[in-house]
């Protein structure tokens, strides 16, 4: 079976032909809001958790999501090879290998709080229909960045 490509209803696609730079939850979103009486950096990070194993299907998930958080948010960090562990349905301590692909988003969670949940179900979804099967994880939260 060969490796399925990743699709994600963003706006990369569209963004790549026209040449601009957007995210997927576009808005007029500042980035800033005042917090006694100073601009602080408001971000928004989604993170992916990808099984680090040597199928194809994997490896094309996680480049298919480096690219749509390139070209849909301008950029993204990869940090390969981590160790974790997770509980069996059998209920034994077992060792898991994963990749966390993550951006950052100039928006608030506490004001796009419907879009946030909506790209991350597109995500988990985008995920699902390339691996057919619950291996990854989306989390999306709040951070702060110190400028």
């Amino acid at each position: 079976k060969s490796a399925p490509k990743l699709v994600l209803k963003s706006t990369h696609s569209r963004l790549r032909r026209r040449g601009a730079s957007s995210n997927a939850l576009s808005g007029d979103f500042s980035g800033r809001y005042l917090v006694g009486g100073f601009a602080e950096p408001d971000r928004l990070r989604a993170e992916v958790y990808v099984p680090d194993l040597p199928a194809p299907h994997y490896r094309n998930l996680l480049l298919s999501f480096e690219e749509e958080f390139t070209y849909a948010f301008g950029g993204c960090t990869i940090v390969r090879g981590l160790d974790g562990n997770y509980l069996s349905q059998a209920g034994f301590k077992t060792p898991d290998r994963i990749n966390v692909i993550y951006t950052d988003l100039p928006v608030a969670l506490s004001t796009s709080f419907d879009r946030a949940a909506r790209y991350a179900d597109q995500l988990k979804q985008a995920a699902f229909d390339a691996l057919a099967e619950e291996t990854v994880l989306v989390a999306v939260g709040q951070i702060y960045h110190a400028v």
